[in-house]
Order: C-alpha cells, then structure tokens, then sequence
C-alpha cells in the first residue's frame, strides 16, 4: 500500500506518467540484442571490400547471422535475373514488404532500376542494402555495397530532392547521373527506392 501510494505521489510531483516498458522497448530483449549483433556486424563490413556485388554482400551478412533474412534455397532465381530481385519477391510472397511506413533497424532496403541493363526491359528490383539506423529526421542510413566497396548510404523520402541539408546528408547518390545536363536529384537513392523487407 505504501509503495501504491510513494507511486501516486511521484506522479503528482512530476506531472508525468510512468512509462511501463513494453517487451519491444526491453533493452535486454531478443530483438534488441538482435539488434545489436545487426548493427555490429554492419559495423565490421564498412570501407572493406566484402562480397561481390550488394547482394553478395547481403549473403555474407546473412550467413554471419545465422540466416536471419533468408535460406538460400528459397531465393527462386527462375523468375528473375538478379538476386537482389529474388530476395525481393520472396519478402514480398511472405507479406514482409513495406512501402509506406518507415522501417526498422535491421530491415532490408530495396531500389529498383539503378543499373542501365533494366531499363531495357521490364522495371526490376537492381540494389539491395541492410538499414542500419534511422535519424530523427527520418533519414535512414542503410549499408550496402557499391562500386566494390561496403558503405553507407541515405535516403530520406521527406526531402526527396535534396542531397545535404544544413551540410548533412539526407539522400546519397546511388548511380551517376548520365550527363551534365541530368537534374542531381534525379540520380539521388530516394528516387530509385522500391520498398522495405522486414527482418521481424
């Protein structure tokens, strides 16, 4: 009774209510040293030169984490061309695709038609990344690996047309823009992105 009453007064003094943590918010939950070991391994793949191309990449950190995002054996590559594609459609067949609300940490990111080759034929899913963190600005920092190389990139859907703001990257460059002529934004990751492929 004592502490009920120690509990009313403290919520009276500081006019705030008590926030009881959920089992998501549990820092000592599964999902957050899930999480964690995400961002770790992440971490350790940065300005080195791990896998092949992005989806390679994915693969290897997929394997490092004790398939977490997928079997390999599930990836059908009958139906598509690149494997990033494939990833792709087999998130979308489980109902893990996301294209309105922002994604969490861990989460796969998805663009489409970022190499010539695709806009030839068909439009088809071409990079693929893992989000690393999300900035209260909604900017989402994602890994992945371009030109040969593992890196960071961003994306923000708020300021779709904007590279920096106030010196601070909101979106990165996901392919050269073609000519002089062509619009930066125009060649910005935010135009090129195709969805999110929850890992939860």
């Amino acid at each position: 009774m004592k502490f009920l009453l120690y509990l009313s007064l403290v919520f009276i003094l500081t006019g705030c209510s008590m926030k009881i943590p959920s089992i998501d918010g549990d820092r000592n939950s599964s999902y957050y040293q899930n999480e964690t070991k995400i961002v770790n391994t992440l971490n350790s793949h940065i300005n080195k030169t791990t896998g092949k191309d992005c989806s390679d990449f994915v693969s290897i950190v997929n394997q490092e984490l004790n398939n977490i995002y997928f079997d390999e054996k599930e990836l059908n590559f009958k139906v598509t061309t690149t494997k990033s594609e494939a990833i792709y459609n087999l998130y979308e067949k489980q109902g893990k695709i996301s294209t309105q609300d922002l994604p969490s940490i861990g989460d796969l990111i998805f663009f489409r038609d970022t190499v010539k080759a695709s806009k030839k034929s068909n439009s088809q899913i071409t990079h693929i990344g893992i989000v690393q963190n999300i900035n209260n600005d909604n900017t989402i920092i994602f890994v992945h690996q371009l030109n040969g190389k593992v890196t960071q990139g961003y994306v923000n859907l708020d300021n779709m047309d904007s590279h920096n703001i106030d010196g601070k990257i909101v979106n990165s460059f996901i392919v050269r823009c073609p000519t002089k002529s062509t619009p930066n934004h125009k060649c910005l990751s935010s135009k090129f992105l195709a969805g999110y492929g929850s890992v939860k």
